[in-house]
């Protein structure tokens, strides 16, 4: 006997039209991700072009800045310096004028009246302090230096000689309490009519 078994297999296609979704979900997935990428490439070409012209133009500020710092720097090291150098001299000068008169208050005031008179003339201090000793050493007396300073600076002025060649000649004149032929010529040459 034979038996013949007849199956109708139904099958239901249960997973295709998800799949099919699923597919065209990762397809655009896939093309977003693509147009990501070439937009975050875009992007750090972008970065990298902006950081090099960053890095320009810190270098040319560097630059810059080191030159300005340069130019800005040194001249006022020689300033510091040229101030440190001055104060010094101003020390040394009130020093030696303590000793000639015998008084640090004498000293400091005629110091501090030169330091005025030299500010207020083309004259510097320290030549200034100069002619003050000529003048203390023939015997001006402390109340006519400053007096005598601005005398003999005109005739420095208008005579065009050092204001320290004046002050020797007219410190001749006053030690020897008369003025001789030769030192008239000297008075006359140096300015004084």
């Amino acid at each position: 006997m034979s038996f013949t078994a007849k199956f109708d297999f139904l099958a239901i296609d249960k997973f295709s039209a998800p799949l099919a979704s699923m597919r065209s979900a990762l397809a655009s997935m896939q093309t977003a991700v693509s147009t990501t990428n070439t937009k975050l490439k875009s992007l750090q070409d972008g970065l990298d072009k902006t950081g090099r012209k960053a890095m320009e133009v810190g270098s040319k500020m560097r630059s810059a800045g080191s030159s300005m710092l340069t130019s800005v720097s040194l001249p006022l090291l020689g300033i510091g310096t040229a101030s440190v150098v001055a104060a010094a001299n101003m020390e040394t000068l009130g020093v030696s004028f303590e000793v000639m008169l015998g008084s640090g208050e004498k000293a400091k005031k005629l110091v501090s009246d030169l330091a005025k008179f030299g500010a207020a003339t083309p004259f510097e201090t320290a030549e200034l302090g100069g002619v003050a000793k000529q003048l203390l050493a023939v015997g001006i007396p402390l109340d006519d230096v400053m007096g005598k300073m601005s005398l003999l600076g005109d005739i420095s002025s208008g005579s065009g000689k050092q204001i320290s060649e004046v002050a020797a000649i007219y410190g001749k004149a006053f030690s020897k309490g008369k003025v001789d032929t030769e030192l008239l010529n000297q008075l006359v040459e140096g300015g004084f009519r």
